[in-house]
């Protein structure tokens, strides 16, 4: 088996594997408009559990009415995501290989992008959100599920962490705005 398809088939058991924990959480209701300006960012995606890392390279366009996430690995396209503030719509691959709900993509970027205020919102019952001075952390009851942390004061235009509590499951996220 070639390193490339290899590792698009890692990436796609990393992904699937993570998004167990959304199953049951309903797809986070959040406007485009409500998560920032319009923009363009170019990322570095890193998954890791269980010592198993992938790397992706990405992209997220954010306009008024739609955020738009593409992921690849060694130049095989991932996942193309569109995303309406209500829905998820899959893009010229369909959804995410591995079974991976299009859900998880999108609520871990609003997790990671989407003002606090808005993000707490838009939790569903007995879900809350607790800022802090450089992340936050979603909460089901007393139950951590996602701790999310800044390395800088614009995690468009820098280094995010999320970690998953749950499932042990680390994303890291160099993330630039596009000019």
């Amino acid at each position: 088996m070639s390193a490339r398809r290899w590792l698009a088939l890692g990436g796609a058991a990393a992904l699937a594997s993570c998004a167990t924990l959304w199953l049951p959480v309903p797809l986070l209701h959040v406007p485009p408009v409500a998560i920032g300006p319009p923009r363009t960012l170019e990322q570095r995606l890193q998954i890791v559990r269980h010592g198993q890392s992938v790397v992706m390279d990405g992209v997220a366009d954010v306009s008024a009415t739609r955020v738009q996430l593409i992921a690849t690995a060694l130049g095989v396209r991932l996942y193309d995501l569109a995303y309406d503030g209500r829905r998820v719509a899959p893009g010229v691959t369909g959804t995410p290989p591995g079974g991976l709900p299009p859900v998880a993509a999108i609520d871990d970027f609003l997790l990671l992008y989407a003002p606090a205020e808005v993000l707490a919102a838009a939790l569903p019952r007995g879900f809350r959100l607790v800022p802090g001075p450089a992340g936050r952390q979603l909460f089901r009851g007393e139950r951590l599920l996602v701790a999310v942390t800044y390395d800088g004061p614009d995690p468009a235009n820098g280094r995010s962490h999320l970690h998953n509590a749950a499932l042990d499951y680390d994303l890291t996220v160099d993330s630039t705005v596009v000019p």
